[in-house]
C-alpha cells in the first residue's frame, strides 16, 4: 500500500481543499485496479454516514485484468463489463454491482456524473447533471458516456426487505452507514494516432 501524503490543492475561486496523493509504479504490463476506501464520513444534512469505495483501472500496454472483481468477500463492489479505458464520446458502458457474501440480488441505484475540474458558471437542472438508473436483476447497469472527460459511475447499496444497513453511533444516537462504490472511467477527447506499421 502506497503511503498517502496529505496536500492542499488550490481551487479556481482562491480556496484550498485537502487532498491526498500517492505514487503508484506498475510492476509490468497489464491492467492494474486501484481501490481507495474511506472510513464512514458523517453527512450532516442527510443525517447518515457515507462509506465510499472508489475504483480506477490503470492500463499499461496489455489489456489484461480490467474486468476482475476486487474487494473483500463481504464487500459491496462493482466491476466493469465494458473495458474502462480507450473509450470515445457516446460509448455505451456497462458495470455489474456485486453483493458479495449475501447470496441475494437487489436492484441498486446507480448515478452517473461527469467531473468538472473548474465549476461551471451556470448549471442546468439537477436531472441534466446526474443521470440516475437502476441495475437489472443481475446487478447490471447500462449508460452512455456522451462527452470527453472523467466520469463517476456510483452505485448505492439498496437492502432487500428484512435486511438493514450497518449503523454507527454519533452523539449517543444510532445512524445508518450508506455504502457506495464508484468506478472512475475516462472518455478520450482526441484519439492518439501512430503511424501504421
Amino acid at each position: 500500500m502506497p503511503v498517502l501524503e496529505k496536500i492542499e490543492v488550490p481551487r479556481p475561486e482562491g480556496k484550498k481543499v485537502v487532498a491526498y496523493r500517492f505514487t503508484f509504479q506498475p510492476p509490468g504490463r497489464g491492467d492494474f485496479t486501484l481501490l481507495v476506501e474511506s472510513p464512514p464520513v458523517w453527512m450532516e444534512d442527510e443525517k447518515h454516514f457515507i462509506h465510499d469505495i472508489c475504483r480506477v483501472v490503470i492500463h499499461v500496454e496489455t489489456q489484461k485484468g480490467w474486468d476482475l472483481v476486487h474487494g473483500r468477500d463481504d464487500q459491496f463492489t462493482a466491476a466493469p463489463l465494458t473495458r474502462p479505458y480507450g473509450l470515445r464520446p457516446g460509448t455505451v458502458f456497462q458495470t455489474q454491482v456485486h453483493e458479495r457474501g449475501t447470496g441475494a440480488n437487489a436492484s441498486h441505484l446507480v448515478e452517473i456524473e461527469r467531473f468538472n475540474a473548474t465549476p461551471p458558471k451556470a448549471l442546468p437542472p439537477d436531472e441534466h447533471i446526474t443521470l440516475a438508473l437502476k441495475t437489472n436483476a443481475d446487478g447490471v447497469a447500462t449508460c452512455t458516456l456522451p462527452d470527453p472527460g472523467w466520469w463517476a459511475i456510483t452505485a448505492t447499496r439498496q437492502f432487500p426487505l428484512g435486511r438493514k444497513p450497518e449503523t454507527r453511533e454519533r452523539d449517543g444516537k444510532s445512524y445508518p452507514v450508506i455504502e457506495r462504490v464508484t468506478l472512475w472511467v475516462p472518455v478520450d477527447d482526441k484519439i492518439p494516432l501512430k503511424p501504421a506499421e
